[in-house]
């Protein structure tokens, strides 16, 4: 096994993973990478790695650059300034990270800080190892974590993992739900979770899952069947996989504690939810702790189902429910100062919480797009200003508009055009304004839809209407939200708008 950095190659097997993670990659990109390790810190030709690589074949060149490009993703390497992979035009490549054969010494908490978007979610961290040691007192956990998408959900579920899987009483595995083209599978976070515990424990699951969940075991890609030499069954009824799967972890219970993590089910199945509900039910001695992370407010229906499985179990003591809110400016401050240290770049507090609206995963890529633009740079050792925040703030670089744009783009196709339509009206709007002008929805509605928005991060509220003291007054947390808003929004949609618009202060104008 090699070691470098946060990432582990196992040499044998050609896998690479990041903590309890697995990252995809093909055998012949593994074969590179082993290659590349044998001469870390060293050049290494071309016509060594295609002599290793493909060794009875002649191949072109071009094939190993397609393959680098594959390991650098899989890596998050970036080619301009690599931290692994490093090439020469026409020479070869060298391998940059330190490689050790034995695991490095935790990263230190400034470090952690740095490299990762886990910023400031000490509590909820804690909350989960509060739950970990009451499942090693023979309870079962399992814990909904709602947020925004980039609000960090996934970076606690990984520092947790990191925790767990250190613990030799623990045996962890990760499932993850994406936007899919076929809703008719059932299962895919779970059925991905179990490949993952067959990936760390080849010769042991495969046989639990012949004699305890056969139907699972037939979920399962026909090369972890050939593993073993069960009878193929035909998928099972839900009910039936319920029980196989309670049953598989009640064995592993006589052993090891479970730590299962389930990424995203607001892209999941009913199938998958009413496995957690039953879960959260069973009084068998399951020893295990399931982490179950959603978008909330992403427009699915399995996010609706989250959501009242979350509110039906909320009084459950078995389940625990963690809402992961926008970061505040005191933690975007404490991000700034443990990335750059104290100095000048602690000014920019305010723009950067203004910008991302305390969006961790915006705050961590905005503060890359401004060191990508130039606007900080090290001197020395202390990284400085090279133009003043108010200048900065002006004219913010394009790839902190970018992050902005995003951050719009996970909304849903109401509250999109919500905020587009505001931003037709200006910086500051009403309820009122952003309904007569997009024929939405009636203003209260509309007033409910943009508090939403403000509790969510998205927009601020800035006073009362001077002629209705109920009537909160919003805004854009930064004017150029709505420059980009504006921007990006549908041609004939601002068209329309505009044209309510002129008809309204006409309106106006004439019974003035």
């Amino acid at each position: 096994m090699n070691y470098f950095l946060s990432y582990r190659f196992d040499r044998r097997r050609g896998t690479l993973w990041r903590g309890t993670r697995q990252i995809d990659i093909t055998r012949k990109a593994a074969g590179v990478l082993r290659c590349l390790i044998d001469g870390a810190g060293a050049l290494v030709s071309h016509d060594e790695i295609l002599s290793r690589v493909w060794p009875d074949t002649h191949v072109q060149p071009e094939n190993i650059k397609v393959l680098v490009r594959e390991l650098r993703r899989a890596l998050g390497d970036d080619a301009q300034d690599p931290q692994f992979i490093r090439s020469e035009a026409g020479q070869g490549y060298a391998f940059l990270a330190p490689v050790s054969d034995a695991p490095a010494r935790v990263a230190t908490p400034k470090r952690v800080a740095v490299a990762s978007i886990f910023v400031d979610h000490r509590d909820e961290l804690a909350r989960l190892q509060q739950c970990l040691a009451d499942v090693e007192r023979g309870e079962n956990r399992l814990v909904l974590i709602e947020g925004e998408r980039g609000s960090g959900k996934t970076a606690l579920c990984d520092a947790f993992l990191q925790y767990a899987s250190e613990l030799p009483s623990v045996r962890t595995c990760y499932g993850q739900c994406v936007e899919r083209a076929d809703p008719a599978d059932a299962y895919p976070s779970v059925v991905d979770a179990i490949h993952h515990l067959v990936r760390q424990f080849p010769s042991a699951i495969p046989q639990l899952l012949s004699r305890h969940a056969p139907g699972w075991l037939a979920q399962l890609s026909p090369w972890v069947a050939d593993l073993t030499t069960p009878r193929r069954v035909p998928p099972s009824e839900p009910t039936r996989l319920i029980s196989e799967f309670s049953a598989l972890l009640e064995t592993v219970a006589a052993e090891y504690i479970s730590v299962v993590v389930l990424e995203d089910l607001h892209w999941g199945d009913f199938e998958t939810i009413e496995l957690l509900r039953a879960l959260a039910h069973r009084h068998a001695p399951l020893r295990t702790l399931i982490l179950a992370t959603y978008a909330p407010h992403t427009t699915t229906v399995a996010s609706a189902v989250m959501r009242n499985l979350a509110a039906e179990l909320r009084a459950s003591a078995r389940c625990v429910s963690l809402s992961i809110e926008p970061l505040g400016k005191d933690e975007v401050h404490d991000y700034l100062v443990a990335r750059f240290g104290r100095g000048p770049v602690e000014s920019l507090t305010r723009t950067l919480h203004r910008v991302t609206g305390g969006n961790p995963l915006s705050v961590v890529v905005a503060a890359d797009g401004l060191v990508a633009a130039d606007c900080l740079h090290l001197v020395g050792e202390t990284w400085r200003l090279r133009y003043s925040p108010r200048m900065i703030e002006g004219a913010l670089p394009k790839e902190v508009l970018e992050v902005m744009l995003w951050r719009f783009q996970q909304l849903g196709p109401k509250d999109r055009a919500t905020l587009e339509t505001a931003a037709a009206i200006g910086v500051k709007f009403s309820a009122e304004q952003v309904a007569t002008a997009g024929e939405l929805e009636t203003p209260v509605e509309m007033r409910q839809r943009l508090e939403l928005l403000r509790q969510r991060g998205f927009i601020g509220q800035r006073g009362v209407a001077r002629d209705d003291a109920q009537a909160p007054v919003f805004r854009f947390l930064h004017p150029a939200h709505a420059d980009v808003l504006a921007a990006h929004a549908p041609a004939l949609q601002q068209i329309r708008v505009a044209e309510r618009l002129a008809h309204a202060l006409d309106q106006e104008d004439r019974f003035a």
